[in-house]
This record gives structure tokens, sequence and C-alpha cells, in this order.
């Protein structure tokens, strides 16, 4: 071969080998090229996968923002009595079970039980309860044991219009029976005067017309049981003044505790006479935390950070001349009728004007409460063969007195209180009849749930009272008390 046909060969090589790597790089790039478009693809894919999965839960977080707004909204508005008001119907629980009808009707059930256990120590041997059968006699007064002191269902609400209200309580307090405690109908014209109808408590005195549900120690002062009034059934004109800073109520009565007598009985078991009982209270709220509310309870569970100060003042006027209950009228029986130390007895109010002042007040600021109250009973005898005059001797006119002092403070706030009462009663005679207790409670759901502890020690009971675990009148006593309460 020459070499001008090498040169050629060379050439021709040369240009085989490069179109051979042309065509390579090119089939090459052609496959990375492709590579490169799945791979943007599946990216485009995976992104819109992602935006797609964003926009969904942004959306849901959008919805569920709606829907705990609107869960927000509708429970604003069920709070509102206004709106619920509206309803046809709803039902629930507020301070009671309640079904309530619009502006039409409204039902509230409310129920109270007190499990109470009772320890009963005489410190004397000789009994003077001349109610017993058993005056001057050696016996055994010691009791220790378990009861209910109270036991309530309440149905109240209003009926075809909220200013007219109703109220009807049954009690089996003694568990073998079942009674009527309230029954009343109450109608408001305005704030300042509302009247009510029916059986109810009288206005008189500070701790009597405090709910049972809501006392500092177990139950209510030995002065307050020889000096309240009780329910009767009668009409009461009630409401607040003076920008809701004074309450008033003024009541015209059968009588005193004479609750259900009847009018229409026969003439020789007559229950009434013709003469009414007339019972008056005012409350001034000289300071307050809460308007109208600071004082619902004795004690400050609610824990006032405002001081919160009430003044009261009570009076009740009634003539006996023949109802066959009225209030117990406790007395000393004369040195000729008397056997052993002490004595005094219990005698009917027939024959007797009885006219009664109360004065009160009450404090509470930071978990400290404190309320006193003095009573002054005056007894005129209008018959000198009346129950009065034949027990004591006195044809004249009589007065005795008595009052209480007390005091609690939280320990641990809305939690454990302790609590001490000293109380007396005086103007009975040459003695005088003291009441010193102390005590603690526990509560464990305000006063829906609550455990009271106390002891009272009192020299000579003055009266016999099933409710506040007097056994015998004339008795030195030691009380041990432990209560349970459990309410709705």
């Amino acid at each position: 071969m020459n070499r001008r046909g090498y040169v050629l060969a060379v050439l021709a090589a040369m240009m085989l080998v490069a179109g051979t790597s042309v065509a390579f790089g090119q089939d090459n790039v052609a496959d990375r090229m492709n590579q490169m478009e799945s791979m943007v693809k599946a990216q485009q894919e995976q992104i819109g996968s992602l935006q797609q999965q964003l926009a969904t839960q942004q959306a849901g977080g959008v919805e569920q923002m709606r829907v705990e707004e609107i869960r927000r909204v509708v429970q604003e508005l069920f709070r509102d009595p206004a709106f619920r008001d509206q309803l046809p119907m709803n039902a629930g629980y507020d301070g009671g079970f309640y079904i309530r009808s619009g502006q039409d009707f409204m039902l509230k059930i409310n129920g109270m039980m007190q499990a109470r256990y009772v320890g009963y120590c005489a410190s004397n041997d000789v009994n003077h309860d001349t109610g017993s059968g058993l005056f001057g006699k050696h016996v055994s007064n010691d009791r220790s044991g378990m009861e209910f002191s109270r036991l309530r269902l309440a149905f109240s609400g209003y009926a075809y219009d909220p200013n007219f209200t109703y109220r009807f309580e049954l009690k089996a307090d003694d568990t073998d029976n079942v009674s009527i405690y309230y029954a009343w109908m109450n109608y408001k014209f305005l704030d300042a005067a509302q009247m009510r109808i029916g059986l109810y408590k009288l206005p008189f005195g500070r701790q009597e017309t405090t709910s049972d549900q809501k006392q500092m120690m177990v139950d209510r002062s030995m002065a307050n049981e020889v000096f309240n009034l009780g329910r009767s059934m009668g009409v009461m004109l009630h409401g607040n003044l003076f920008d809701k800073r004074v309450d008033y109520g003024a009541s015209v009565t059968n009588g005193f505790k004479n609750n259900l007598d009847p009018v229409g009985n026969p003439d020789d078991t007559n229950a009434l006479d013709t003469n009414p009982g007339l019972s008056a209270r005012t409350v001034w709220h000289a300071m307050y935390d809460n308007l109208g509310k600071d004082f619902e309870g004795e004690s400050d569970l609610e824990y006032h950070k405002k001081p919160a100060l009430d003044f009261g003042t009570s009076f009740a006027w009634g003539a006996d001349r023949g109802d066959r209950n009225n209030v117990s009228l406790p007395y000393q029986i004369p040195d000729r009728a008397r056997v052993g130390p002490g004595g005094y007895g219990m005698v009917g109010a027939q024959d007797t004007n009885i006219t009664q002042f109360g004065l009160d007040a009450a404090f509470k600021y930071l978990g400290f409460a404190t309320q006193a109250e003095y009573f002054l009973r005056m007894i005129e005898n209008k018959n000198f063969a009346s129950p009065w005059v034949l027990a004591t001797g006195d044809n004249g006119s009589s007065h005795q007195q008595g009052g209480y002092w007390q005091a609690g403070y939280f320990v641990v706030p809305q939690k454990v209180e302790l609590v001490a009462r000293v109380g007396g009663i005086w103007d009975y005679g040459n003695d005088n009849m003291w009441e010193y207790a102390g005590g603690v409670n526990y509560y464990i759901r305000g006063h829906n749930l609550k455990l009271q502890a106390d002891v009272t020690r009192i020299n000579e009971l003055p009266v016999r009272s099933s409710r506040l675990d007097f056994m015998n009148q004339n008795d030195d006593v030691t009380l041990f008390r432990v209560q349970l309460q459990a309410s709705f």
C-alpha cells in the first residue's frame, strides 16, 4: 500500500471510530434525558400528592376550627338563660334537676339527706323531764346511735309566668311518715313587692331563716330552738328596697308553729282561734360582695374578697286564745313543786300574749365568718286559769332572753373549716343555761356534699328537741355529733 492509500485508510478508520462514538454518545444522552424526564415526572407527581395532602389537612384544620368555634358559640348560647327560655323544651342541672318550657313552665327537683351519729352523755343521773313521767327519778340518760336528721324532697319553679313561683317540699325525717314541710305560691309584682301565700317559715331570726343545708355547725343553736317561730299557714308581703340594699318581710299567719292546723274542725276539737300571728323582719346589707346573696349560707364558703356585713331585726306578736299548737314556753319550776336540783318545765302558750324581738348581725371576709343574735320574749297572761299561770304562779308579765355568737374560719380555703359557738338563755329564773360548742367541717363538694363534726356542752337543757338531739329537759349533757350531708 502506497503512502497515499495508508493515509486514506487511517482517515477512514478515524471517521468510523468518530461516527461510532458520536452514535454511542447520542444514545447515552437520550437515555439520560429519558431518565431525567421520568424523575421530574415522579417528583411532580409526589409534589402534587403532597400538595393535595397539605390542602386536605389545611381544609380539615379549618373545618376543625370551625367546629370548635360553633361548639363554643353553642355553649355560650346555652349558658344564656334568655336563649334557653326561647327553646320549646330543655332540661339539665342548675342548682337542681330541671325541666323548662320557655317562659311558661319550669320544674326543679332538689333533695337532701343528713345522716348523723349522735353520742348523748348526761353528766348527772337525775332526770327532771316533767313530760317523761321520770321527774326526779334516777335513770340512765346516755344514748348512742345513728339517725337520719333530715330527709327532704322539694319541687319548685314557675308556672304560666316566671313571676309566679311555687315550692312544695316533703319531709320524712323520722323515716316512718312523710309530711308536708313547705307548700307556697309566690307572685312578684315588683322587686320591692312580692306576695307569698301558703305554708312557709315565718320571717323571724337569722339562723332559723337560713337553710338547713347551709348551717355552719351540725345544727342550729340552743337559743334559736327556744325562740324560733317555725312554720305556719298565712300570707306574706316581702321584697327588697333601696337598690336591693334592704330586704324585708311582713307576715300574717294562723299563729306560730301551727303548720297545717285546719280551720274547719268541729267546735270541741277546734285547732285555731280567731287571732292571727304577726311577724316581720328587715335586713340591711351594709357591706356586700354579691348583693343579696352573701349570706345565703352561714360559712364563708365563697371566700369573700370584699367584706360583707349584714344587720337584721325581727318582731313577732301573737295572742293565743285557743290554738292547738303554738310555741312552747320554758319556765322555771317553782321551789314548792321542784324535786331535786334544777327544774325547768314546758307549758303551752294558750291564754297569753307573746311579743318577741330579735337583733342580729353577720360578717364575712377571706374565709372568716361570724354572726350573733339576741332574742327577747315578753309573756303577758290574759287568764288567771291559763296553763302559764297554773304552771308558774306568775299572773303578771314575764320576759325571757337569750342569744348566741358563732364563728368559723377556713384553714384550708373552701375545704376545711374550724367552727365554734357560745350561747345562753337567761331570765328564766335564778339560773342561766349556757351552750359551748366547737367543731370542724370538711367540704367535699361545697354544701352539696360535706362532713361535719361538733361537740356541744349544755348545762340544764332548757327544752326537749328531737331535731337538735336534746333528749331530756334539764339534763347536763355533752353532745357528740358527726353528720354527712348529701344534697342536689
